[in-house]
Order: C-alpha cells, then structure tokens, then sequence
C-alpha cells in the first residue's frame, strides 16, 4: 500500500480536477433544486394571502418560465452517482490496489456473510455495491460496502425492518487451512455479546470459548472468543492488537472479525454512506479520500500480520 504522500499527490493530480468538474454539476443542481423549492412555496404563500387559490396556477407558470429561461429547455438530466463511481471511486481503487479490479454494481455475495457468522441472524434484506476483487501485497482478497436488514415484527403485529450492518465487509483467504475459529468483536456490549453465545446454546458443535488476554486495554475494548483458546492467544501478538486498537480508537468503529479454516473476515460499521458522493455535500475534502484509504490499508494490514502469525503457529 502507498503513503499518505503519495495519496495526496494523486488526489491533487488525478482526483482534483474531476471532482472540481462534479462539484460544479452539484453546486447547479442544488441550485435548481433550491429554485423549485422556493418558488413552489412563494406561489402557495402569495395564494394564500390573496385568498385566490387560482392564482397559484398563474404564480407556478410565471416561475416554470423563468426557470426555462434560466436553465434551458432541453436539458439532459446527470447520472451523478455513476459519474463519481466512474471518474473518482475507480481511480481511487487503482491507486490502491493495481492488480484488483472495480466493479462498482457488484458485492460480495451473501453466502460469506453467512459463513462468517459475525451477525446473527442471518438477514432478510443483503445488498450492497462498490466490489473490490483482486490481491495486494500478496494477499487475495474482496471488499465491498455492504447493507443488511432484518424483519421484525411490533406488539401490533405489524411488520418492519432494522439495519443488521451497514459500511465495509473485507474477505481475505489465507494461505493456511486454521482448525480452529476465532471472533473478535469490538462491540463488548452485553446484549450483543449474549446474542452471540445464544446463537451456540443449542447447536451440538464445538462452541467457542470466551478468552481473557491478560491485556486489560485489550480486554476492554474487544471481546474474543475462539475453540481452541491456546492457538488464538498466538495469534493475538502485541503487534496484531496494537494494529487493531489504534485503529478503533481513532475511528470509533466497532470492528469485528472471524477467522474460519483459511479465511479472514473484517466488518467495518460505517455511520454514513463509504464510497457515495452526496448532492448536499461539498466533494472537495482530502480528509474523506484519506478516512476511506485508512480503512482499505487498515484491512490488508490486518490480513497480512494474521497471516505472517498462522504461518509461525504452523511451523512451530
């Protein structure tokens, strides 16, 4: 992975100039769409006033000249979100990752999220976007923003949704098969950790086993469980919990992985949208391109210090 220098070279050389082009179509488009909010409610207020709700027919075609006047006839409306996807998010993913490829209406399908079994239940709603399939620095590896939504149902009987997940779901394959499964979960709450452990209650498997560290900073701040409670304690190097403490401190995110027979998996809740340009929203901020390259290189980090620990278990 590249260093924040040479990400701020490219974003003022090869982003720059694109998103100055987006935030000028933004910029107009909110103009537009401020015009129509404020003349719709001007026409209803001057009828109101005047009591002639006809008038409000008269005021609104008064406006929709003016509007063509100012913004032309023939206008083609823009695709904004896939404009941004094409001109910045895949360059962004080939400055990153050379040898992966961008699939920007794709997302890692829903069997892994299954498999993973970070969240329980298994959702009713999987979608997402934004794939990133290919290796870096010799690991194999897919991410993509993913979004997953359970079904309720109210005292009422009346049915709804909640978001399950929502942000970046990471999958690395290992070049070791693990015997065991090992969770960590950066979300120490008692209720989300009690729905884990129900999960195992009745299932006649081998159930994994809560792990104290002896690192209380560790301790506090991650919950991890594992079946073989001996192989996971070295796999928690220093190193490895210094990388992911670091990282929950200055994002504040409750990551969690799993890691299941030669894979890794990585969930990073995201509290806004990871990789979408938004109409009320200025594009020109370095700080967002650099939040979201921390978070990529934060993965492949991740991936590569547990596979550099596996590959000394193994040979010990």
């Amino acid at each position: 992975m590249k260093s924040i220098t040479e990400l701020k070279e490219f974003y003022e050389i090869e982003l720059l100039p694109d998103l100055k082009k987006l935030e000028n179509i933004r910029k107009a488009q909110v103009i537009r769409q401020a015009y129509i909010f404020v003349t719709l409610a001007f026409s209803i207020l001057l009828a109101t006033i005047l009591t002639l709700p006809t008038m409000l027919l008269v005021f609104m075609a008064v406006f929709l000249v003016v509007y063509f006047l100012i913004f032309g006839f023939k206008r083609k409306r823009f695709d904004y979100k896939n404009s941004y996807k094409e001109s910045v998010l895949k360059k962004i993913s080939t400055f990153s990752f050379p040898d992966a490829e961008y699939t920007p209406f794709q997302f890692i399908p829903k069997k892994y999220y299954d498999l993973c079994k970070l969240f329980i239940p298994k959702p009713d709603i999987y979608n997402g976007e934004d794939l990133i399939k290919g290796n870096a620095d010799g690991i194999n590896f897919q991410l993509s923003e993913i979004e997953t939504m359970e079904r309720k149902v109210d005292s009422d009987n009346k049915v709804f949704f909640v978001t399950q997940f929502k942000g970046l779901f990471f999958i690395a394959e290992l070049q070791r098969k693990l015997e065991n499964s090992t969770y960590i979960f950066g979300n120490t709450s008692t209720e989300f950790i009690a729905g884990f452990n129900s999960h195992y209650h009745d299932i006649n498997i081998l159930r994994p086993e809560l792990i104290i560290t002896g690192d209380d900073a560790f301790d506090k701040s991650f919950a991890v469980y594992s079946t073989d409670n001996y192989a996971a304690e070295k796999f928690l190097t220093t190193a490895f919990k210094k990388i992911i403490q670091e990282f929950k401190i200055n994002t504040g995110a409750n990551i969690q992985f799993a890691f299941i027979e030669n894979y890794l998996y990585l969930a990073i809740p995201e509290r806004k949208d990871l990789f979408k340009a938004s109409m009320y929203k200025t594009l020109l901020k370095f700080n967002n391109i650099e939040q979201h390259y921390n978070e990529l290189c934060f993965c492949i980090a991740v991936a590569k210090e547990f596979q550099k620990n596996a590959a000394i278990r193994t040979n010990a």
